[in-house]
């Protein structure tokens, strides 16, 4: 009898260590920045946001109003054409807004 031809299934060796070494390095990569101490966005340090939805006055699309309430800051965002993303169309910095205020009176 004949012994049966090798038949390589997972195709090219040097290409599958590559492929695993690699795996491997991401996920020690993940590890770190899932164990890391100092990631702010993981904390939620940096600031509390209050968001309201609503129809613009003139525009098609919708808007988004985003208020930071550490920082005092107001931004309104708004879709552009479809597929396009958002587009920032308004900023305010209330503490700046309301010192003027208290300085015309």
């Amino acid at each position: 009898m004949k012994p049966m031809p090798r038949r390589h299934v997972a195709g090219n060796r040097p290409a599958s260590r590559f492929l695993l070494g690699l795996n491997a390095m991401l996920l020690l990569l993940v590890a770190l920045v899932t164990w890391s101490p100092t990631v702010q966005a993981q904390l939620g340090l940096r600031g509390h946001y209050l968001l309201v939805s609503g129809a613009g006055e003139s525009e098609r699309s919708d808007r988004v109003w985003v208020f930071d309430t550490r920082g005092a800051e107001l931004i309104t965002l708004q879709w552009k054409d479809p597929g396009k993303g958002i587009r920032s169309t308004a900023h305010r910095n209330i503490h700046r807004d309301i010192e003027n205020i208290l300085r015309t009176r």
